[in-house]
This record gives structure tokens, C-alpha cells and sequence, in this order.
């Protein structure tokens, strides 16, 4: 009896080596304090997402607060910055380096040093343009891209490339429409009704698009280059997009999960979209900026995007496969 026992003790041992309890794991929060340069930029950003990071040696563009019609450079991690002339033709007057609207939206293809922009003030046109940094940070050139003009009152607007492609995502007071950028012209690939609502910043995963509407309730939209369309995947509920427009990022976990923040009784709270599952959770409260797909290099030490807390200024990074941050 004393060997059966034994035996039964050595088989129930192996047995739960093999024996492993599966169990969704929660979200868990962590936080690393990063050591501050002490330097006091005189250029504020007018968002996080008009800051843009050209180099890992602290060189920026910056669109500032209050000076929307202008773009500004630093070599030396903001420290002190330079006006760069996106004007070049001096075709919009004034002080010939400026642009005829406010800089709302940039795509930066980090790959070709390339960022792509586009302007509006709320009026009906959209102006689209292009930034090639490739030969010299200092003095760029600029390239125009045209006019999406004839347009009711514009709401907001997004630029974003699929592979060489640009596009434009812009509601106005009657539709929700995708452009695409055929020199010298932007041809429409698809238009839904709509009103005009606040738009999120769009996320590309391989040839697919994806962007929130702040519609009642807000609603994440997907484009599909292969067939042009466009189609309202998910709404949620009791929510909306957050007015601040640092807090209106979207980041994707390079498999299968989209993060972003909603506002419910003026309280933020993070929630995933399962894109495989057609699904979302809502996560816990977190007043946090997250920093766009489209801004990251995806390398060591930054595979995924941070996002930055409003108020307790900590950073934190998403999750892969399951959504949340750490």
C-alpha cells in the first residue's frame, strides 16, 4: 500500500506539471518615473500628436499653441527652436511661411523621412501638403498636395498613408468621406451620411483603416483600400470621444487589439476593441494621452506606444494580445 500510495503522488506531480490552469489575466498597472531634462520649452505643443520625433537624438517638429499656421524645428531636445518655412512659393501672403489654415493632422512615414499633413480651419476646404526632411532637417522641402474645396463646413480631418497611398478622412455637416490622393487631385473612394463630429486619429493595419466617430454613440469605422469602402464595425455606449485632442489617440498592439480612451460622465476610461473578435472591454479609469501607432518606430526600447498620464505624469505602455497598459 505504502508503494501504490507513492506511485499515486508521483502520477498526480506529473500530471500537474502538464496540468496548466488557463485564466484570463487582468490588467495590471505598473509605472516608471523617467528623470526630467530640465529644460523649459518657450514652444508648447498644441497636442501630443503635432510633436513629432524625427530622430533619436532629440529633434523635433512642433506645431505650438496658439501659432497653428506655423511648424517649428529643434535640434536640441526643445531647448531652443527655429520657424520653418512651409510656405516655399509664398503663395499664401502674410509672413510667406506659414499655412493658409490651421495645421490639424500629420502622418510621419518615418521610413523615407517623409511627413504628410493637411490644414483646415473649419471653413470648406481641406489643404493637403507633404514635409521631406531626407537632406536636411533645418530647411525641408515642401510639396504641396492640393485642395479638397467645395465642402460643407469641415469638422475634422485625418491623413494617413496605406503603403505609398495618402488619404484623407474628413467629416463635414452632411457626410463622412474617404480621399485618396491621385496627382494633382484627391478622388473620393467612399461617402456615408453623417453630421459633423469630432473625428479620432486613424490607425493603419496592413491595407485597413480604422478611425472613431464621435457620433451619439461613437462609433469606430473602418476603410478598406482593396474595395474602397467603408463600414461602422462597432458603437459604444453611455460614452464619447474625449474633447481634449491629446486624449484622442488610438494605438494598436501589432496583433490584434486597438486601445483608446472614452469620456463617460466626464470621467476617462480606457477600452480595447478586439479586431479578430469584433469585441470590446472597457478598462479601469485613466487620464492618459496615448501616443499614436502612427508615431511610434516599433524597435527596442519602444516595440509598442506609450501613453502619458494628463495628471500624475507617468509614462505607461500598452499591452500586446489583450489590451490595457502597463
Amino acid at each position: 500500500m505504502k508503494i501504490n500510495r507513492c506511485c499515486y503522488v508521483l502520477i498526480i506531480i506529473i500530471i500537474g506539471i502538464f496540468i496548466v490552469p488557463i485564466r484570463p489575466e487582468e490588467p495590471k498597472v505598473e509605472h516608471r518615473r523617467y528623470k526630467a531634462l530640465g529644460i523649459i520649452s518657450a514652444k508648447i505643443p498644441t497636442n501630443t500628436h503635432l510633436w513629432l520625433e524625427i530622430n533619436s537624438s532629440g529633434s523635433f517638429y512642433v506645431v505650438a499653441t496658439g501659432d497653428l499656421t506655423h511648424l517649428w524645428y529643434s535640434a536640441d531636445k526643445m531647448d531652443t527652436e527655429a520657424k520653418i518655412d512651409i510656405d516655399p512659393g509664398n503663395a499664401h501672403g502674410g509672413d510667406n511661411d506659414h499655412r493658409p489654415a490651421n495645421i490639424v493632422s500629420a502622418w510621419h512615414d518615418m521610413g523615407n523621412k517623409i511627413i504628410y499633413f493637411v490644414d483646415h480651419s473649419g471653413g470648406n476646404t481641406i489643404y493637403g501638403w507633404k514635409l521631406d526632411y531626407s537632406s536636411s532637417e533645418s530647411s525641408p522641402t515642401v510639396t504641396e498636395m492640393g485642395t479638397v474645396a467645395g465642402l460643407n463646413t469641415v469638422g475634422d480631418v485625418d491623413i494617413f498613408l496605406i503603403g505609398s497611398d495618402v488619404f484623407i478622412w474628413y467629416v463635414d455637416t452632411t457626410e463622412l468621406t474617404v480621399v485618396k490622393w491621385v496627382d494633382p487631385n484627391w478622388v473620393n473612394q467612399d461617402t456615408a451620411a453623417s453630421t459633423s463630429h469630432p473625428l479620432g486619429k486613424v490607425v493603419v493595419i496592413s491595407t485597413v483603416a480604422y478611425v472613431l466617430l464621435d457620433v451619439d454613440p461613437p462609433a469606430l469605422f473602418s476603410y478598406t483600400n482593396a474595395t474602397t469602402t467603408m463600414a461602422n464595425l462597432e458603437t459604444f455606449g453611455g460614452v464619447g470621444i474625449p474633447p481634449s485632442e491629446n486624449l484622442a489617440g488610438m494605438t494598436y498592439d501589432g496583433i490584434n487589439i486597438l486601445n483608446f480612451i472614452l469620456t463617460e460622465d466626464v470621467t476617462n476610461f480606457l477600452y480595447s476593441y478586439n479586431i479578430s473578435g469584433d469585441s470590446q472591454i472597457k478598462h479601469g479609469e485613466f487620464n492618459i494621452s496615448l501616443m499614436l501607432d502612427r508615431n511610434n518606430a516599433g524597435t527596442v526600447p519602444n516595440e509598442l506606444e506609450k501613453a502619458f498620464g494628463i495628471s500624475n505624469e507617468i509614462t505607461y505602455e500598452i499591452k500586446a494580445r489583450r489590451g490595457g497598459i502597463v
